[in-house]
């Protein structure tokens, strides 16, 4: 079986792909473990062209280009099957397999709604929040199945008239959080973390991207007493943060995407994860931080909801809430716990789904219907390729 994946996103590049990057690394690697050929087009890895994104610098979109369109025609012409995740030419890909038969894949990875609201004023997210589901529902349709990443978001999506065939088990990607650590290597990184504290300081932890929509400002205001705050990760945010350390010293801040073996000793070392993100669509740190047994407190919005059972395995809190949100924090590191994730009867396993769509007869379109398929696409590209420049965050060259 010969399998395509077009992501804008890679393992290298943590600070900007997070969770989205490593699922799809972990997917080529099984797939390719089960003797599948797996292709790889992604604007990181210089096969498709990128462009910049001003409100996420440093991120590397697919470039909406003509030249990237032929690339990805001849790659799915030689593939049995195409999963993509979210990009900038999501549409166009879908249509292009819809044109030669080929069964596709789409996973819905972002909150586009959520991110709206952050980058947008209100006039113009009432804007974008229609055009925006009219277009991604109506070019969705194009592809074979949509997945998504949690059942909250897949039944949101539904609401919305999305054609959503089920959301992908994301444990199938954390095996390495399962592993057993020695104590004293658990020990060295708690030490690290509280160095200048009390032996009996506590630690709130928080992994993952430094980027404006988690929301990671919020955290500040919640620390109670005895307690540090551990920011992991890097991002847009990174100066900021270390600011913030130098300025008070109940922040550690450590700017780096770390592995996900050495991520798992901080889970171990903290004595609860913490999250304000409120676009989450799944929020695989508080899958990550359950299977290291320790217990959450994190927004209670989407994403976070379909594993977080309150006070059972963590709190769900509104972080707009400081003092609220800090007394949930401080009740944690003393409340019992029972810290698994929880992992609902209807997700589906990604490897084997895709394995089960390539047997799927798509019939291609025909001869009239591929002119209407081209216009389509156009008419997706031109104002794609227009917002891409708009938001543009370095020169863009034309088509």
């Amino acid at each position: 079986m010969r399998v395509l994946v077009i992501a804008p996103v890679s393992s290298e590049a943590m600070h900007v792909g997070g969770g989205v990057a490593i699922t799809y690394k972990v997917l080529t690697e099984k797939l390719k473990a089960r003797g599948h050929e797996v292709e790889v087009l992604s604007s990181w890895n210089g096969s498709l062209e990128h462009a910049f994104f001003r409100p996420h610098p440093g991120f590397r979109m697919i470039k909406v280009s003509l030249k990237n369109m032929d690339i990805i025609r001849e790659a799915i012409k030689r593939s049995d099957v195409v999963v993509c995740p979210d990009s900038a030419l999501v549409a166009c890909i879908g249509l292009e397999c819809w044109r030669l038969g080929v069964p596709s894949i789409w996973v819905i990875h972002t909150n586009f709604m959520a991110i709206g609201k952050h980058v947008l004023n209100a006039f113009l997210f009432q804007f974008y929040d229609a055009a925006s589901t009219f277009f991604l529902r109506s070019y969705g349709s194009a592809f074979t199945h949509i997945l998504t990443t949690s059942h909250d978001y897949m039944c949101m999506l539904r609401k919305r008239g999305f054609r959503i065939s089920g959301y992908i088990d994301q444990g199938f990607k954390a095996d390495v959080f399962k592993e057993h650590d020695e104590p004293a290597a658990v020990a060295a990184v708690r030490e690290r973390l509280i160095k200048g504290h009390p032996a009996d300081t506590k630690v709130m932890l928080f992994a993952g991207r430094f980027a404006p929509e988690k929301r990671i400002s919020l955290l500040f205001d919640c620390i109670p007493d005895g307690f540090v705050l551990a920011l992991v990760g890097d991002g847009s945010l990174r100066e900021e943060f270390m600011q913030r350390q130098a300025q008070d010293n109940r922040i550690v801040v450590v700017a780096e995407m770390l592995s996900q073996h050495d991520l798992r000793l901080y889970y171990k070392a903290a004595d609860v994860t913490v999250s304000a993100s409120d676009f989450e669509t799944y929020g695989m740190t508080v899958h990550e931080s359950l299977l290291c047994h320790t217990p959450v407190v994190v927004q209670d919005g989407n994403g976070f909801r379909s594993q977080v059972r309150h006070g059972v395995n963590g709190f769900l809190v509104n972080y707009e809430h400081a003092a609220s949100a800090k007394r949930a924090i401080a009740q944690a590191v003393n409340y019992t716990f029972d810290a698994r994730p929880f992992r609902a009867a209807d997700c589906v396993d990604m490897v084997e789904f895709v394995e089960t769509s390539a047997k799927k007869h798509v019939t291609p379109a025909s001869k009239n219907m591929g002119w209407v398929i081209s216009f389509l696409q156009y008419l997706y590209m031109i104002p794609t390729r227009i917002s891409q420049i708009i938001f543009r965050d370095d020169n863009v060259t034309d088509w």
